[in-house]
């Protein structure tokens, strides 16, 4: 049970409100809960239906919440921002994030990573998951450690299949952490998106919706509360509005309190960057003028670091085929754990044709790696499959943080390939899935993915946007603008490094928001 009550100070327009059918005429209101101390928030509406649930914490000396369930009279859903910094009772308080506003990744369908919200019924990609396992008792350790720093949860974001949210209504930013991404781009009163990240579920939506993103290396402290699709890569990330609260939001994650804290980091305190390795294989685009804005930025960057900006490949640095079938191991694990997660597999099929009449080349493309799947999970184990792939892992690994990387010296730096806008080859609907397979082919050409290296590697990754392009949609036939971002990795453990250099660049003024919930929504 909520009270609704009015501020004169507020107040705009039409104020009424109807019980009874349980929407509000346009206007502002304020929201006091009636459990907890009474503290005022305000409605605002989530335009673009990126929250599946809107939530409040309850502050009743625990950290759980309530599901806010409030629309206005166009349906769409309101969420609650305090009005007043929130001081989390029986946190310390020490990040200083009172001011901070976040949501939390939360899946509907498919049986991916999510982070649980106490007292916040899960699906899990299930719709009996909530009546075998009820509400969580209490949050994910990620969530708890941004709270306790003082930050307000305000719901549970969505997938793409619901947030029809970008300019001709086929486009989403991709992946399980799409709505994550649409949160953040498309509303103001929203900061910072809490998401996980199994292989790039983080790294590519912020990229395509023009946000920053954070994955940092994977630890099991920060997998408590998580439903983990992939124990070997699966980490909690960030997506921020700007530097400033991806920096904030990041070193709370990590557990470090505040960005002052970085030197004492528990993984690695900061390496000084001696070197900015662009790896053009993975950045180079065919687009007019997303070349050369890389470049230009690229170069901008080793001027503000101080470091020189050399150039590569990653079949170059890393040297032949074989390693690179570690990902083929790692899709296949993932994917074919057993028969009936491949039978999920051909259910999405049959769904998959009917929903978009796809071309049936493509649906017997992905037909035939489900054939492969579970063949593979006849003829070997799980468990030989793992123990194969820790092997490539480690070597993979190795190479990547003490050859390439040299212990957090070497920033790597790339574009996701294509330039980051997975809408130029619409209407593909970028579902998570066929996003998956399409890195799984390139992998059988030997098309090293830097995304998904650095998930199998553990490597931290953050990612910035840089400007806008101009693409035609193929769909509504019209101009829009669209982000252009830069990823950059480093080794494991080195996550202050990267944190760092992105605190750098913002102090430089090299860093722009790109304001897709104006430009692409």
């Amino acid at each position: 049970m909520a009270e609704i009550a009015s501020d004169d100070k507020l107040l705009s327009g039409d104020t009424q409100c109807s019980f009874q059918t349980g929407w509000f005429r346009p206007g502002q209101w304020t929201f006091t809960p009636t459990f907890g101390p009474q503290r005022k928030y305000r409605l605002v509406p989530d335009r673009h239906n990126t929250l599946s649930r809107a939530t409040v914490p309850v502050h009743d000396g625990t950290e759980a919440h309530r599901a806010l369930d409030l629309r206005d009279e166009q349906g769409r859903r309101l969420v609650a921002i305090p009005m007043t910094p929130t001081l989390w009772i029986g946190g310390t308080n020490e990040g200083g994030l009172e001011d901070l506003i976040f949501s939390v990744k939360f899946i509907h369908v498919f049986t991916v990573a999510n982070l649980a919200l106490m007292s916040v019924p899960l699906r899990a990609g299930s719709n009996d998951f909530e009546s075998w396992h009820g509400a969580p008792q209490e949050s994910a350790e990620a969530v708890k450690r941004l709270e306790r720093a003082g930050a307000h949860c305000v719901g549970c974001a969505s997938m793409s299949q619901p947030t029809l949210c970008r300019g001709d209504g086929m486009m989403t930013p991709s992946s399980s952490s799409s709505g994550s991404a649409c949160n953040v781009a498309s509303m103001d009163d929203v900061h910072v998106a809490l998401t996980t990240d199994t292989d790039g579920s983080t790294i590519g939506p912020a990229a395509y919706a023009g946000v920053y993103g954070f994955r940092p290396t994977p630890h099991s402290d920060l997998r408590n509360g998580m439903l983990v699709c992939n124990p070997l890569t699966d980490t909690p990330g960030i997506m921020a509005r700007d530097p400033y609260h991806l920096v904030r939001a990041g070193t709370a994650l990590l557990g470090l309190g505040s960005p002052a804290n970085l030197e004492s980091s528990g993984s690695s305190p900061p390496s000084v960057p001696k070197r900015l390795l662009v790896v053009w294989d993975q950045t180079e685009t065919g687009m007019p003028g997303v070349t050369s804005m890389l470049r230009t930025v690229l170069d901008r960057f080793g001027e503000v670091l101080d470091v020189p900006v050399e150039s590569s490949t990653l079949v170059g640095e890393f040297g032949g085929n074989e390693d690179w079938l570690a990902m083929l191991a790692h899709k296949q694990i993932q994917l074919s754990r057993s028969a009936s997660y491949a039978r999920f597999g051909r259910t999405f099929l049959d769904g998959f044709r009917t929903a978009t009449g796809r071309s049936a080349q493509l649906t017997e493309e992905i037909t035939e790696f489900w054939n492969e799947a579970e063949q593979e999970s006849r003829v070997r184990s799980v468990a030989d499959q793992v123990s194969e792939l820790e092997r490539r892992r480690t070597g993979l690994k190795n190479r990547l943080n003490r050859n390439i990387c040299q212990n957090g010296e070497t920033i790597i730096a790339f574009s996701i390939r294509g330039g980051a806008q997975p809408w130029y080859r619409n209407p593909n609907v970028r579902f998570p899935l066929t996003d998956s397979l399409s890195s799984m082919w390139a992998t059988r050409n030997q098309i090293p993915d830097p995304v998904r290296l650095a998930a199998i590697c553990g490597a931290p990754v953050v990612v910035v946007p840089i400007g806008q392009t101009t693409h035609r949609s193929l769909v509504t036939h019209e101009e829009m603008q669209v982000p252009v971002s830069i990823c950059m990795m480093t080794s494991s453990g080195h996550d202050g490094t990267l944190l760092r250099v992105v605190e750098s660049l913002a102090e430089s003024g090299d860093l722009r928001s790109v304001k897709t919930g104006s430009t692409a929504f």
